[in-house]
């Protein structure tokens, strides 16, 4: 004897909340992911910020930072 049509569709509606459960994790991995990334490049734009003010402000006094 074969499944009947409700036990597929109870199934079927078991296979769409497990589905729709991975992909809302999934979806919350990759922001994590992208929120660290963002972290990363804030941090090296800050270095790089503080590097191009040092370098900028001892080029206008090359004298005194020779």
């Amino acid at each position: 004897m074969g499944v009947t049509l409700e036990e597929y569709e109870v199934g079927l509606k078991e296979q769409e909340q497990e589905v729709a459960k991975k992909l809302k994790q999934a979806h919350a991995e990759e922001y994590r992911v992208q929120e660290k990334e963002r972290q990363v490049l804030k941090k090296e734009i800050h270095v790089l910020e503080k590097e191009k003010s040092e370098t900028t402000r001892r080029l206008a006094d090359t004298k005194s930072s020779h």
